[in-house]
C-alpha cells in the first residue's frame, strides 16, 4: 500500500511543469556587410526575464523602426519565455561601425550582448544608368556673399514603383531658410534611360560669413517588388500629392526598404567689401531697381502731395527701411506703412516694397524735392551701388486760408521729416435754421402695430427646414455616381475635344490626348485611374479580353505621346493632326 502511494505521487510530481530560469540576453542580425543605402535587421533576445534592454549606446546607426514580441515555450515538461526586440537600422556613415554590447539590468544583475561590427561600403553599382531610384543635391552658389539669396536642390530619380516615401532635410544652420511652396516634377533620360524627378527648393541666406557646412538630406522609401496580378496601376500614381506625398496602396507585392542620403554640401560666405559712400547701407543685398513718382506738382499750401517711392527686384527685399526724404524748408514730410508684394519663387524671393509719404507744404513758393537715394550691394556687379530718383519740382499756390469764414490752423514744428499729423483746416459752425428731424412732443406719434398670428410663426419658423431637407434630398439624388466606365468615356471624350482646339501650346495638346487614350483604357475595364505605363495598360487590357491589335495600337499610340511629352520635340500642324486621328480611332474602339 505505501509503495502505490510513493507511486502516485511520483507520477504527479513528473506531471508538474518545471520552469527553468536560464536568464539570458543575445543580439544577431541578419547581414554583417552592407552600403549606405540598405537597411539591417537587429534581433535582440532576452529569455526568462521581464526586463527592459538599454540600446543608448548604439551611435553609428539610426533606428528606422522597432518592435517587441513574446514568444513562450514547453520542452518536456520545462516552460520558458522569450521576449524579442526588433529594430530595423539605417548607418549614418561608411566604414567598420559596430553594434555595442545592449545591456538589461534583471534582480541586480547586469547581463551584456557580444559587440557587433558591420562593414559599411559604397553603394556596390557604378554609374546612374544601371540605379532605379538616387537623390543629389546641390547650392546655387557655394561662394555666396552674407546675405545674399541661393538656392538648395534636394532631386529625387527614379523609374520604379515606390511607396512609404519620407524626406528629411538639414537643418540649415547658419542660414535663413525658407522653403519654396510648390515642388517640381519633371522627366529626364540619363544614359537612355527615363527617369522621373522630383524636386524641392529651399531658399538660403547665410548670415555669417565662412565656412558653413550642410548636412545629408536622407530619403526613404519601400520600393515595391511586383508579382503576378491582374490589375496594376501607374508606378507614379498619387505619388507627389500634396502636403508632400501621398501613399497608394498596393497588394499583391513586396516591399523592399531602401535609403539613400544626399553628398554633404559646404558653402563659403564672403563678408560684404567696406561701403565707399557716404549713404548708409540700406542693408539690400540683390538686384533691384528704383523708380519714383509724385501724384501732383501744383497744389495749394497745406494741401498735400504724394511721393511714391518702389523698390522692385530680387534679394532680401523685407529688409529694406524707409528711404529718406530731405524735403527743403517749408515742406513737411509724414510717412506711410510700406506695402510689399514679395513672392518667393524657384530662385529666391522677388517681387516690390513700395513707400509712400505725404509732403504738406506750410506756404507758397516753388520748391525742389531732393533726389531720393538707395545704397545697396548688387550681387550681380559684386559691388555697392546707388540708385537715385530724379528731384521732383513742387508748385505751391496760397491757400484760402480766411475765406468762407475759414482759418487755417498749422501744426508746429520744423520742416523736414516730422511725424506729426498733416495741417487741419477749420471751419466755424453755421446755424442752418432747422433740426435734421421734427421732434415728436405729443403721444400722438406712438401707435400699437397688430401681433403676428401665431400660426404663421410656427409656418415661418418651419418652413425654411423642410424647404433645405428637400433641396439636400434633390442634390443627393442628381449627384448619384454614374458606371465608372461611363464617366472615364466621357473624360476622354472631353480631352479629345480640348485637344482639337486651336491655340493650346503642344504641352497642353500632348497632355489631352494622354488624358485621353488613359480615360478610355480605364473605362474598357471599369475601373478609375489618371495614368499607366504601356505593361499595366497590356495587363488590363489583356484581362478585359481586347484583341491583340488593338493592344498593340494603343501601346505604339502612348510610347510616341510621352517620347513627345518628355522628349521635348514640338509638334508641327502636320503631326499634331495625324497624332490626334490616331488617338481618336484608338480611343472609339476601346469605348465602344
Amino acid at each position: 500500500m505505501a509503495a502505490k502511494r510513493w507511486t502516485i505521487i511520483f507520477i504527479l510530481v513528473m506531471l508538474v511543469p518545471v520552469s527553468v530560469h536560464a536568464v539570458s540576453i543575445r543580439a544577431v542580425v541578419d547581414k554583417t556587410s552592407m552600403t549606405m543605402e540598405e537597411t539591417l535587421t537587429l534581433t535582440v533576445s532576452v529569455e526568462d526575464a521581464d526586463a527592459d534592454i538599454d540600446i543608448s549606446a548604439l551611435k553609428d546607426f539610426s533606428i528606422v523602426s522597432q518592435s517587441t514580441g513574446t514568444s513562450f515555450k514547453w520542452i518536456n515538461g520545462k516552460s520558458s519565455h522569450e521576449k524579442i526586440y526588433t529594430y530595423m537600422l539605417s548607418p549614418l556613415k561608411k566604414g567598420r561601425l559596430i553594434i555595442p554590447p545592449i545591456s538589461m539590468e534583471y534582480k541586480g544583475k547586469t547581463y551584456k550582448t557580444e559587440p557587433i561590427y558591420i562593414l559599411v561600403q559604397d553603394t556596390p553599382v557604378t554609374g546612374e544608368q544601371r540605379r532605379d531610384i538616387f537623390v543629389k543635391a546641390r547650392v546655387s552658389d557655394t561662394f555666396p556673399y552674407v546675405g545674399q539669396q541661393i538656392v538648395y536642390l534636394f532631386s529625387l530619380y527614379y523609374d520604379t514603383r515606390i511607396t512609404n516615401p519620407s524626406l528629411s532635410l538639414p537643418g540649415f544652420d547658419g542660414f535663413v531658410a525658407k522653403q519654396v511652396d510648390k515642388d517640381k516634377e519633371s522627366a529626364t533620360i540619363i544614359n537612355g534611360r527615363r527617369y522621373r524627378v522630383f524636386e524641392r527648393r529651399v531658399i538660403l541666406i547665410p548670415i555669417k560669413e565662412g565656412i558653413i557646412d550642410i548636412p545629408p538630406a536622407v530619403f526613404s522609401c519601400d520600393k515595391v517588388v511586383e508579382k503576378n496580378r491582374r490589375r496594376m496601376r501607374d508606378p507614379f500614381d498619387s505619388f507627389f500629392d500634396t502636403p508632400f506625398f501621398n501613399t497608394p496602396f498596393f497588394g499583391g507585392a513586396d516591399l523592399e526598404h531602401r535609403i539613400f542620403r544626399t553628398k554633404p554640401l559646404s558653402v563659403k560666405a564672403v563678408p560684404l567689401p567696406e561701403n565707399p559712400y557716404k549713404e548708409d547701407f540700406s542693408g539690400l543685398v540683390g538686384h533691384v531697381d528704383l523708380t519714383g513718382k509724385m501724384d501732383r506738382t501744383n497744389i495749394k499750401a497745406g494741401d498735400s502731395v504724394t511721393l511714391t517711392i518702389t523698390v522692385e527686384g530680387t534679394g532680401n527685399l523685407t529688409d529694406i527701411e524707409a528711404p529718406k526724404v530731405n524735403a527743403p524748408g517749408g515742406v513737411k514730410v509724414y510717412p506711410d506703412n510700406p506695402e510689399e508684394d514679395i513672392k518667393i519663387g524657384p530662385a529666391g524671393y522677388y517681387g516690390k516694397k513700395v513707400f509712400r509719404f505725404a509732403l504738406v507744404p506750410v506756404k507758397k513758393g516753388k520748391y525742389g524735392i531732393p533726389p531720393v537715394r538707395l545704397n545697396y550691394f548688387d550681387v550681380k556687379d559684386g559691388k555697392y551701388r546707388i540708385l537715385s530718383t530724379p528731384v521732383f519740382k513742387l508748385d505751391v499756390a496760397p491757400s484760402e486760408a480766411g475765406k468762407n469764414g475759414a482759418a487755417a490752423v498749422q501744426s508746429g514744428g520744423s520742416a523736414g521729416q516730422e511725424q506729426a499729423g498733416p495741417p487741419v483746416i477749420k471751419k466755424r459752425v453755421k446755424y442752418t435754421g432747422h433740426d435734421i428731424l421734427p421732434l415728436k412732443e405729443s403721444m400722438d406719434g406712438v401707435q400699437n402695430r397688430p401681433g403676428m398670428p401665431f400660426y404663421l410663426y410656427i409656418i415661418l419658423l418651419v418652413f425654411p427646414m423642410i424647404a433645405a431637407g428637400v433641396v439636400n434630398l434633390v442634390l443627393v439624388y442628381m449627384r448619384k455616381a454614374k458606371p465608372l466606365a461611363a464617366v472615364m468615356a466621357a473624360r476622354a471624350k472631353e480631352s479629345l475635344k480640348l485637344a482639337g482646339k486651336k491655340g493650346i501650346s503642344d504641352e497642353q495638346f500632348l497632355s489631352c490626348l494622354y488624358r485621353a487614350l488613359v480615360s478610355s483604357v480605364f473605362a474598357r475595364v471599369s475601373e478609375s485611374g489618371e495614368t499607366l505605363t504601356a505593361s499595366e495598360m497590356r495587363q488590363l487590357l489583356s484581362g478585359a479580353g481586347v484583341e491583340e491589335n488593338i493592344i498593340q495600337e494603343a501601346e505604339t499610340l502612348l510610347d510616341r505621346i510621352e517620347s513627345a511629352r518628355f522628349g521635348g520635340s514640338a509638334a508641327d500642324h502636320i503631326s499634331r493632326a495625324d497624332l490626334l486621328d490616331k488617338t481618336m480611332k484608338v480611343v472609339r474602339r476601346l469605348i465602344k
